[in-house]
C-alpha cells in the first residue's frame, strides 16, 4: 500500500543531484539507496507561455530507501523549483 502526500520537503542533495536526506514533518530521513530515477516532462509545448498559463511539469523523480527500509518517492519540480514528497510506500 502507498500513501500520496504531495507535500514540499527540504532535501539535501548528494554530488550527483540525488537526495542524500530530506526533512518531513520535522524529522530527518537519511537516504541509504536511490532505487530508481526517472524524468517526467509533460505539456512541454507550454514552456514558453506566460507563467500564469503554464500547466506543464518538468520533474526528476527518485525512489529512495531509508536505512530503516522505508521507501519514498520524491521529486524535484524544476518548473516550481521545489522538492516534493510524492509517495510513502508501506
Amino acid at each position: 500500500m502507498a500513501h500520496r502526500y504531495g507535500l514540499p520537503v527540504t532535501v539535501v542533495r548528494a554530488d550527483d543531484g540525488s537526495p542524500r536526506s530530506f526533512i518531513w514533518h520535522g524529522a530527518t530521513y537519511d537516504v541509504a539507496e536511490v532505487l530508481s530515477r526517472w524524468h517526467l516532462m509533460d505539456r512541454w509545448w507550454e514552456a514558453h507561455t506566460p507563467y500564469a498559463m503554464r500547466g506543464f511539469t518538468d520533474r526528476e523523480y527518485f525512489r529512495v530507501r531509508c536505512p530503516d527500509e522505508q521507501l519514498f518517492d520524491l521529486y524535484f519540480d524544476q518548473a516550481q523549483n521545489v522538492w516534493v514528497l510524492d509517495i510513502a510506500h508501506d
